[in-house]
């Protein structure tokens, strides 16, 4: 059975930087929202032009990775409801729940280093002080009862894996 790893948290709390290095010495793909993204638009459109596409292809590298592989999904997942669209989208593309297994990765940054993150990024990475505060405040943590096949969540304190 594969695994799907799931990043949980605002900008600038380190998603991307944890996912690379856990993604090291393993065999998992690594599949980024963001990086999909900046494939698809171009500089003069809007950074959500194409999100319905975005999503799509998302969800379908995702799919088609953990046929074989276990899989990093790479993006804010801030809610149940933007988990819960993930869960269903790989339901309706044939990965139903018997077929791998979630740990949710919880990043334990807090707001102020997330800030100090985002504030050094450039161009399109950078999303200003108010919205990644904003999106902070909106995280609601995944629980182990969130879906039949979450297997664990971790919370990331710095390098350390804390299950809850």
């Amino acid at each position: 059975m594969t695994t799907l790893y799931v990043m949980c948290g605002a900008p600038g709390s380190g998603k991307s930087t944890w996912a690379h290095e856990f993604q090291k010495g393993r065999d998992i793909d690594y599949i980024s929202r963001d990086k999909i993204r900046l494939s698809i638009i171009t500089d003069e459109e809007h950074y959500f032009s194409h999100e319905d596409e975005v999503y799509d292809k998302f969800v379908d590298e995702i799919a088609l990775g953990l046929q074989t592989s276990d899989v990093i999904a790479d993006a804010t997942h801030l809610s149940h409801g933007a988990r819960f669209k993930l869960y269903s989208a790989l339901a309706a593309r044939g990965m139903t729940h018997d077929k791998y297994q979630i740990i949710f990765v919880q990043m334990g940054t807090d707001v102020e280093e997330c800030v100090r993150r985002d504030e050094l990024r450039e161009g399109r990475q950078h999303v200003t002080r108010s919205v990644v505060r904003r999106m902070f405040y909106q995280n609601t943590h995944p629980t182990i009862d969130e879906f039949p096949n979450v297997k664990e969540v971790w919370i990331i304190n710095g390098r350390n894996i804390l299950h809850q």
